[in-house]
């Protein structure tokens, strides 16, 4: 398991060297490096990996980008999401909702372009997440979709929000335009 090793200690240049090496499996343990990196941000191996054809990066119901988003690795996104075998909305479109859950906005940026991505999936729980957690550039991103409804679930981002700070309760209830219809 040397590969595991050089990757989870960024030894770039040793893992250059074993993936030269046909003796090497860098899908060892069910594709555990690129898991590894991924969570630790390590983008230069991150790179490496996804080049060798060995490497399934979308392994476990594509583990490695919900690591990655869960760690707040947003280089590594990028890097996912150039890559064709992964499945952004994989596992229920747990990306999205582990961005806003996690109140890593830039994730959410990099993720709401991508068509197969559902910003309202589980019932619009990215929203009500990020409202609940006072995520407000996120309830922002979120409100400016319209596959969003911040009224399901009986308003419940509105009373998650107004749980959290009279500021995310604003948000939800006036539209950039000052509007007030939705809360209904």
């Amino acid at each position: 398991m040397p590969i595991c090793l050089a990757s989870a200690r960024g030894h770039t240049e040793v893992v250059k060297l074993l993936l030269n090496d046909s003796r090497v499996n860098p899908a060892t343990r069910d594709n555990y490096p690129i898991n590894l990196v991924a969570a630790q941000g390590r983008t230069d191996i991150v790179t490496l990996l996804l080049a060798d054809s060995r490497v399934n990066s979308a392994a476990q119901n594509d583990h490695p980008i919900r690591l990655a988003t869960v760690c707040g690795n947003t280089e590594i996104i990028k890097l996912f999401l150039a890559d064709s075998r992964v499945n952004p909305a994989t596992q229920s479109n747990d990306p999205i909702l582990s961005a806003s859950v996690c109140g890593h906005t830039e994730i959410v940026k990099l993720l709401l372009p991508d068509s197969r991505v559902n910003p309202a999936t589980q019932k619009n729980r990215p929203i009500q997440s990020a409202s609940m957690r006072g995520h407000d550039e996120i309830v922002k991103l979120l409100l400016a979709d319209s596959r969003v409804n911040p009224a399901a679930g009986n308003n419940c981002a509105i009373r998650q929000a107004s749980k959290k700070t009279k500021q995310s309760s604003e948000i939800i209830i006036g539209r950039p335009s000052g509007e007030s219809h939705w809360i209904q």
